[in-house]
C-alpha cells in the first residue's frame, strides 16, 4: 500500500526513514473488531480509525496467510497457491511491538487440552513378594487409561464445515424444522408456517407454505439467520462463527424460541404509506423494524406506522374523502419509459414557447417601426423632457427601427 504508514507506536514502516519494504493490513471497519485493536495498540490520545493501516511487523506469523492449500477429507494437500497479497485470520489483532515495553506484546502460547498435556501414568515399584496375579492387574490399568486417552485425541480435532457434515445427522434442531444439506457448499435449517388467506374455509382451498425462519451456515464457518427472507442481525444471538457443534444448537434454540413481530394488516389498500412495505405474508411491516423483538415484546416502529395509519384514516373520515392515488413501484424499463415521455413533453413545450416569444418580438419591433419622429417629438414636448433625454431616446429609436 504505497503511500501508508504503519499507526503502531514507534514504527517507521512506511516513512522515508525506513528502507525495507513491508505489506500493510488496514484496520478493520466491524465496530467489534475495531474496538479489538483499539485496546490491542498501546496509542494514547490517539483515534485509531478504518483505513489506517498496521504493518506484518506486528502480527505473529501464525495470523498472517500467505498462501492457499487445498485438502481432502482424509487431509492430504493437493495443491498450494501462494496469495499476490498476504491476508490475516478473521479475528488477528496487532499483538507484537517491539519499541514499546514487553509486557504489551504477547505470545500466542495457546493452552493445550487436558487430555493432550497429560503424561502417561507413572510405574509404580511393585514388590517381589506380591502375588504376580496382583501385579498383572496393576499393571492391566494403565494400559487402560492410555488407550482411552489415544481414543479421545484421535477424536478431538479443528472443527470444520466437513466434519460437520459428517455429523449432520447427529444436530438436535428444535421440533418442526427441516434441515438441508448441499455437500461442500451450504448447511440449511427452516422453519415454514402457512400463510392465512381469507378463502382459507372453501373447499379447493389449497394452504400456502412460507419460509419463516432459516438459518444459514456457510464454508467458512459463518452464521447468517434470517425472517421472511430478510436478514437479521447475528448479535442478538452472540456468535457470528461456530466453534463446535453445540453453538450450532444453541442458535437453532434461541433463534426458534424469539418472539418474532407480527406487524398489522389493513383492509383499505389505500392507506399504505412510503416507509412500509408487505411482507410474504400479507402483514404490513415499518421499513425499521427489527423482526426479532426485546423483552418488552413491542416494536416501536410498527406502533408508529400503525399510529400514523389512523391518523390518516381519521383525517379522511373527517374531510369524507377517499385516497385518490395510489403509489405503484414500477420496473426500471417502465421508469425509463415514463422518463423518455416526460423529457419529450418538455422538450415540446419548450419549442411551442419559443415560437409564441419571437412572434411577439417580432409584433413588438413593428410597432415601434410606425412610430414617427414627428408623433415622438409631440409627445417629449408636452411632457417637458430635457434635451440629453431626448437625445437618447431618438438614438434608440432609431436603432429598434426594422423594415417592414
Amino acid at each position: 500500500m504505497p503511500g501508508h504508514r504503519c499507526i503502531a507506536p514507534g514504527c517507521n514502516s512506511g516513512y522515508d526513514s525506513c528502507k525495507e519494504k513491508y505489506h500493510f493490513f488496514t484496520v478493520p471497519k466491524d465496530d467489534i473488531q475495531l474496538r479489538e485493536w483499539t485496546k490491542a495498540i498501546p496509542r494514547k490520545d490517539f483515534l485509531i480509525k478504518p483505513r489506517q493501516v498496521v504493518c506484518e511487523r506486528h502480527f505473529h506469523e501464525e495470523d498472517i496467510l500467505r498462501k492457499r492449500i487445498m485438502t481432502d477429507k482424509d487431509g492430504t494437500i493437493l495443491a498450494e497457491a501462494v496469495y499476490k497479497i498476504p491476508k490475516l485470520k478473521e479475528g488477528a489483532i496487532p499483538s507484537i511491538f517491539p519499541n514499546c515495553p514487553k509486557y504489551l506484546s504477547y505470545s500466542l502460547k495457546r493452552r493445550k487440552l487436558p487430555l493432550i498435556r497429560s503424561s502417561s501414568p507413572k510405574k509404580k515399584k511393585t514388590d517381589k513378594k506380591k502375588d504376580p496375579q496382583m501385579d498383572c492387574a496393576f499393571n492391566s490399568k494403565p494400559s487402560i487409561e492410555i488407550s482411552i486417552t489415544d481414543s479421545i485425541n484421535d477424536s478431538v480435532g479443528i472443527f470444520s464445515f466437513s466434519k460437520l457434515q459428517e455429523n449432520f445427522n447427529s444436530i438436535v434442531f428444535p421440533s418442526g424444522w427441516s434441515r438441508h444439506d448441499i455437500p461442500g457448499k451450504l448447511i440449511m435449517f427452516s422453519f415454514f408456517i402457512v400463510k392465512t388467506e381469507e378463502t382459507a374455509n372453501t373447499e379447493n382451498y389449497i394452504p400456502t407454505p412460507i419460509l419463516y425462519k432459516r438459518v444459514w451456515l456457510g464454508v467458512n464457518l459463518n452464521v447468517q439467520c434470517f425472517v421472511m427472507n430478510i436478514s437479521v442481525n447475528n448479535d442478538l444471538f452472540g456468535l457470528n462463527r461456530l466453534n463446535c457443534i453445540k453453538d450450532l444448537e444453541d442458535i437453532l434454540k434461541k433463534f426458534d424460541t424469539s418472539v418474532i413481530c407480527k406487524g398489522y394488516k389493513l383492509k383499505e389498500q389505500l392507506l399504505h404509506s412510503k416507509t412500509t412495505f408487505t411482507d410474504p405474508a400479507g402483514n404490513i411491516r415499518h421499513i425499521m423494524c427489527p423482526l426479532i423483538l426485546n423483552q418488552n415484546n413491542d416494536c416501536k416502529y410498527c406502533n408508529k406506522a400503525i399510529r400514523t395509519i389512523m391518523r390518516k384514516r381519521l383525517r379522511l373520515q373527517k374531510n369524507n374523502t377517499t385516497p385518490k392515488r395510489i403509489h405503484i413501484l414500477s420496473s426500471p424499463k417502465v421508469q425509463l419509459r415514463k422518463n423518455h415521455k416526460l423529457t419529450l413533453q418538455r422538450k415540446y413545450r419548450a419549442v411551442i414557447l419559443n415560437k409564441k416569444l419571437k412572434n411577439k418580438l417580432f409584433n413588438m419591433q413593428g410597432e415601434m417601426s410606425k412610430l414617427t419622429t414627428m408623433n415622438l417629438e409631440e409627445r417629449l414636448t408636452t411632457n417637458k423632457i430635457p434635451t440629453n433625454q431626448r437625445v437618447a431616446l431618438h438614438e434608440i429609436l432609431s436603432a429598434s427601427q426594422v423594415s417592414i
